[in-house]
């Protein structure tokens, strides 16, 4: 069986596949301030709290999600840099499904308790746990299987204006071992998060940029699991 057919039969998406997604793009920056007849209107820049306030209430609001994304991960000591891009796509409650396209295959798909791992070179499927996944743990906060508020300090000087963005940084309140801390890039105009930035518990450092988001509803389907006659679940 080949790998595209390998990858059919995994996901049950002969019949159902879930949309494409655009491309990284780079955001564009803040428009200025509004105006009117008396002069421009100057608005009170937002604190922290109440950013992670209106980002947690526009992820409460989507149920679903996908979008592109460039991946660069980079290994604490040696200082090995692995690029990877794909797609990801989430929807509540938990569903979480990560198709990698290059370099190589590979695909994770979550119920929002476990994670499976394909790995179609191999003929192999790893099974993980959501929560102690450093890939698949930080989504927890766009997918409802967590709250920032709830489960997320924001670190001494973890607040940043970066232009277009505000980057919050963040460490778990309780041990995790998923990350040390999470970064998530925030755009200010739509308050979607274009970026994470997670550094894990060995200090290894994983870059996601993500494209354009779509919050078109997904089918159900797509995150449907089979595994194939032959593949090794580990």
């Amino acid at each position: 069986m080949t790998t595209s057919l390998l990858f059919v039969a995994l996901f049950s998406l002969s019949s159902v596949s879930l949309p494409p997604v655009d491309a990284p793009e780079v955001p564009e920056a803040s428009p200025p301030a509004v105006s009117s007849d008396e002069g421009p209107i100057l608005r009170e820049p937002l604190n922290a709290k109440q950013i992670i306030t209106k980002l947690q209430a526009h992820y409460d609001d989507v149920t679903d999600l996908s979008a592109s994304f460039e991946q660069r991960v980079v290994k604490t000591g040696s200082g090995l840099e692995i690029s990877r891009s794909g797609s990801l796509f989430l929807k509540k409650p938990g569903l979480m499904r990560f198709d990698y396209t290059s370099p190589d295959a590979m695909f994770y798909v979550s119920d929002g308790t476990t994670l499976l791992q394909y790995l179609p070179q191999d003929q192999l499927v790893y099974k993980l746990g959501v929560r102690g996944s450093s890939l698949a743990g930080p989504f927890r906060f766009l997918v409802g299987g967590a709250r920032i508020d709830e489960e997320l300090n924001l670190s001494p000087g973890g607040f940043a204006d970066e232009g277009a963005r505000w980057r919050l940084t963040f460490t778990p309140k309780a041990a995790s071992g998923a990350f040390r801390t999470l970064s998530l890039i925030v755009d200010k105009q739509s308050f979607d998060v274009r970026a994470l930035v997670i550094i894990d518990p060995l200090g290894n450092v994983n870059h996601l940029e993500l494209g354009v988001p779509s919050f078109d509803v997904l089918p159900r389907a797509g995150f449907d699991l089979a595994i194939p006659e032959g593949v090794r679940v580990q």
